[in-house]
């Protein structure tokens, strides 16, 4: 990528306002007049669908098109953190026993967790509070009844796998203590992929929490329990033969 493009580019991906304020809620497209000639004119066009993907094209008024680029949405790429590296729990308060009993293990970049019937059930939790924030992460089912889910700055909980109380998969729905789960995700068994990996978003605005899996919005819900800061937490359920590997463990604040 040349100069001007990444310039440009990089204008977008801060400020992206820009990708909803064009007339058309599709596809949005500027033209910018780069120089003219006797070979014609050189022209530099970006453009911006409804999902926040970022096309750049450098082309002539000949019809030549020098340079094509994609940019992946600008929400993945601005102000974003991993919250696991791949190689170690740093960053995490790991619970006393997972030397022994080796229910969070980070593997190749992947970071393992497995439970057993004899074993009780645990929590890790993220060092660092966080308040508004989109969290972004891959999971896959290996083996057993699974029963996890990310922990919201307290006990508010989005499931993954089968909810114990109802005996069947509730991934994508809230868990809330008291309440038990006050709405169900849709289409979960449509999207849900077994024994490979998902891509689960999870936004968390205050009292709203909203969740996607690949890509596809599923769960909209207001806690009147949740609290405006505490940590993320990632649940393992005991007294069950269970394993599930999570990746990619991204944090945007907002």
């Amino acid at each position: 990528m040349n100069k001007r493009i990444l310039l440009l580019a990089l204008l977008l991906q801060c400020i992206p306002s820009l990708a909803t304020d064009f007339s058309s809620p599709e596809f949005n497209q500027l033209s910018v007049l780069l120089c003219k000639d006797k070979m014609g004119s050189l022209l530099f066009d970006i453009g911006v669908n409804s999902n926040g993907n970022i096309f750049v094209v450098e082309s002539s008024s000949t019809g030549r098109v020098y340079q094509f680029n994609y940019l992946s949405p600008a929400e993945k790429n601005v102000n974003t953190t991993n919250l696991f590296n791949g190689r170690n729990l740093k960053g995490w308060n790991v619970p006393i026993g997972n030397e022994e009993n080796g229910w969070y293990k980070p593997v190749g970049g992947i970071l393992q967790l497995r439970s057993g019937p004899k074993k009780k059930g645990s929590v890790l939790w993220t060092k660092k509070e966080y308040t508004d924030f989109v969290l972004n992460l891959e999971f896959r089912f290996v083996e057993g009844i699974i029963d996890s889910g990310i922990h919201l700055r307290n006990k508010d909980q989005i499931q993954i796998g089968i909810s114990g109380s109802l005996k069947r998969d509730m991934t994508g729905s809230p868990y809330i203590p008291g309440k038990g789960y006050p709405v169900e995700a849709k289409s979960i068994a449509q999207l849900l992929r077994m024994n490979e990996w998902n891509q689960m978003k999870i936004r968390a605005i205050g009292s709203k929490y909203t969740v996607w899996l690949q890509e596809e919005e599923v769960m909209s819900y207001e806690s009147t329990s949740a609290k405006k800061i505490g940590p993320i937490g990632i649940q393992l359920h005991g007294n069950r033969n269970m394993a599930i590997d999570f990746k990619n463990i991204e944090i945007r604040e907002i």
